[in-house]
């Protein structure tokens, strides 16, 4: 596409507006004309709501057509709101022009392309949808529609276009309701209310390690409320409505409370800290990490490094109990008796409780037990606990950032005073503790993997065509250091498989549905960096 080619925009919009700003401000020669008889946008630019910059010129009649007398290369058009000015006919000026462009580019909502009422009928390969993806800073990402009826060469020619802006685009292959961040945005945003509607989850604490998993300054409620919490709100409604039957989009009824509600104070007022009497704050002088190799070995270095060496850690990694030997339990048995056991094994229950009674008789008097939550409530596993040791739940991840958050859980056949005691272990190791429902996966490992899995299903439908395409879109979506996927290889899939499967036979609901492919990298043995096979291993 030639310098000289016009750009030409029938009706203004906001999202037009911010659109079309963000990808040809850095436009020389200017190309592009804003078309302008709406008493209403005339109002918005007379009163700097939508301050045009000097390449956005308005057409009166055809006299004033700063020098461009062709039909337009590309047209933009926004379909992105129900109400949109496009219903009526009428508001559209130059509807001629627009239907000769050779290019119109369709802003979408959650709707798909080929549910739109208005369609170019006459030449529906020259109609192609976009969706514009914000955050705070401005247009971060174009996802573009390879809808059927769009012309392959056409396509070719707008991403070209995009590439000279030097604009950020994703080519999303299926014409689905909501594209691909939409839908991750949605799935993730909608469990964020569910954990503090129906887990009691402090919504500081969510919005805070909601930001670490993402590896970003702002959480998930600063990005909500900046959005408008009143547009997540009909954009979560919308999609429900656009994928109906669908679990994986269901949203909370009570979800999204204006800005003014009480819910923003709790945010900025910053998480509480629990309250632990002096008594109980003591660090373990030995501690026993048990269970699969790979979450084993990152608490062992974890708690090592939190309290700064003082702690003697061991790490008996078992896969399952056919690994378990005499030798190796001995070896272990060598280096007790131990203040805290930490059980980490992402297996069933019984597995899991017959770990437990081989490491009962390797602890210390008045020990701690916490038992992982990933993919089961600690009220189950802490069964073959003796009542005589202190027995919790924890989130079974190491914290993502820098705040050590370790997430603890009251099993219901417990006392306030082994939370507390737990905590104040927490504190001697040099993390920070919170109390979280004795739910699978707590905070951090429930949204993490959502992340994945939803991610998973973007590339299993194939909206998004590999694993660095996903990762490369959410990245810029979401503001992520590192996309789901490489996260997924650090962590291992066999945890996403834990806590996703856990919320689904504990929960229920089909926005824990498992991803089939992700079962079938499993079975394959590509669990991430512990077998050295992942999505980019190796």
């Amino acid at each position: 596409m030639s310098e000289s080619s016009l750009i030409y925009v029938p009706t203004l919009t906001p999202t037009l507006w911010a659109t079309l700003r963000d990808i040809y401000q850095g436009d020389e020669p200017p190309r592009l004309v804003v078309e302008m008889e709406s008493p209403e946008l005339e109002e918005m630019f007379e009163e700097g709501e939508f301050d045009p910059i000097e390449r956005f010129y308005t057409l009166v009649d055809e006299d004033e057509s700063n020098g461009h007398n062709s039909n337009p290369d590309i047209a933009w058009i926004d379909y992105s709101e129900p109400g949109d000015l496009l219903l009526d006919e009428e508001l559209i000026i130059g509807r001629q022009a627009l239907l000769n462009a050779r290019i119109q580019v369709v802003v979408l909502g959650v709707q798909a392309l080929s549910q739109q009422s208005w369609r170019n009928t006459d030449n529906p390969e020259r109609v192609i949808g976009v969706r514009p993806v914000f955050r705070e800073e401005g247009l971060v990402n174009v996802e573009i529609v390879d809808a059927i009826s769009s012309s392959q060469e056409l396509m070719r020619e707008f991403t070209a276009h995009l590439q000279e802006m030097r604009c950020p685009f994703s080519t999303v292959w299926l014409d689905v309701p909501g594209g691909a961040a939409q839908r991750i945005r949605t799935a993730i945003e909608t469990e964020a209310w569910s954990l503090m509607r129906t887990s009691a989850a402090n919504p500081a604490w969510i919005n805070r390690l909601s930001a670490e998993i993402f590896g970003r300054e702002d959480g998930l409620f600063d990005e909500l409320l900046a959005r408008d919490p009143e547009v997540s709100w009909l954009e979560t409604h919308e999609m429900a409505q656009a994928m109906y039957g669908d679990g994986r989009f269901r949203p909370l009824n009570d979800a999204y409370p204006p800005a003014s509600s009480d819910l923003w104070s709790l945010l900025t007022a910053g998480p509480d800290e629990p309250m632990v009497p002096d008594t109980y704050i003591k660090r373990p002088g030995r501690v026993l990490i048990v269970g699969t190799p790979h979450l084993a070995e990152a608490w062992k270095d974890r708690i090592y490094t939190s309290s700064q060496g003082k702690t003697k850690t061991v790490a008996w990694e078992v896969w399952d109990l056919g690994s378990i030997t005499e030798e190796g339990l001995l070896s272990v048995k060598e280096q007790g008796p131990f203040d805290l056991a930490l059980e980490v094994l992402l297996g069933p229950p019984d597995e899991r409780q017959q770990v437990l009674d081989l490491v009962v008789p390797l602890l210390a008097k008045d020990a701690q037990v916490w038992v992982h939550t990933l993919n089961l409530p600690a009220t189950i596993t802490v069964q073959p606990v003796p009542e005589v040791f202190t027995a919790v739940g924890f989130g079974g991840l190491i914290p993502f950032g820098e705040s050590n958050v370790v997430e603890l859980a009251r099993p219901r056949n417990s006392s306030p005073s082994d939370l507390a005691k737990a905590m104040g272990a927490a504190y001697g190791l040099g993390f920070q503790p919170i109390q979280v429902a004795d739910e699978p996966g707590g905070i951090s490992a429930r949204l993490f993997a959502l992340l994945v899995n939803h991610a998973a299903w973007v590339l299993h439908e194939r909206l998004l065509t590999s694993p660095a395409d996903v990762d490369a879109a959410l990245k810029r979506a979401f503001g992520m250091n590192q996309g789901p996927f490489r996260l997924a290889d650090t962590i291992g899939l066999d945890v996403v498989e834990a806590v996703t499967l856990g919320l689904q036979a504990n929960l229920g609901g089909g926005r824990y549905r498992f991803c089939p492919a992700l079962t079938l990298r499993i079975e394959a043995g590509e669990i991430g960096r512990i077998t050295d096979k992942g999505f980019y291993l190796p």
